[in-house]
């Protein structure tokens, strides 16, 4: 081993250190990381007016806006936020159409459909099916292609592929 592997090794070491590091005027970014570790560890609800303004574009928009902004103050600190963004979005989705005044009890499921269709499609036996009922049965030409009486001419081609 040679003295450049143990300085690469020690800047590597040191950067990794210094990204650790946070300046006292931004002691605030510890409290935020502790409380996005909460936020993500813990099944924590969110508000239902909070999660409907995020569960639309714009506040997922918002949103991503300021886990850009951390990671302009920290990476490690733009991580954690970028983690508990995903989990905040992921927690307030569906509000918004359960909200948007569309209840699901009166959406009409499959079923009922169905039966509603089924109702209404009850006509009388008409006379004209009666007519085709007793019709003589339709029988298929079983016989085979081969010993067909029927032999096709072939015309003049006109100078035409054959496919």
């Amino acid at each position: 081993m040679d003295f450049n592997f143990y300085k690469n090794n020690y800047i590597g070491i040191t950067y990794m250190l210094n990204l650790l590091k946070i300046p006292k005027k931004h002691s605030w970014l510890y409290v935020l990381v502790a409380l996005f570790i909460v936020f993500i560890v813990l099944p924590i609800n969110i508000p239902p007016e909070l999660a409907k303004l995020i569960d639309s574009s714009i506040g997922k928009i918002v949103i991503v806006v300021l886990v850009i902004n951390l990671f302009m103050f920290n990476p490690i600190v733009g991580t954690v936020g970028a983690v508990a963004a995903y989990e905040i979005i992921r927690r307030s989705t569906g509000y918004s159409s359960l909200y948007s005044g569309i209840d699901s009890n009166f959406l009409q499921s499959e079923k009922i459909k169905t039966s509603v269709l089924k109702t209404m499609n009850n006509f009388p036996y008409t006379v004209e099916e009666e007519v085709i009922k007793k019709q003589m049965p339709f029988t298929y030409n079983l016989t085979d292609i081969n010993m067909s009486p029927f032999n096709p001419v072939k015309d003049d081609i006109h100078s035409a592929v054959d496919v």
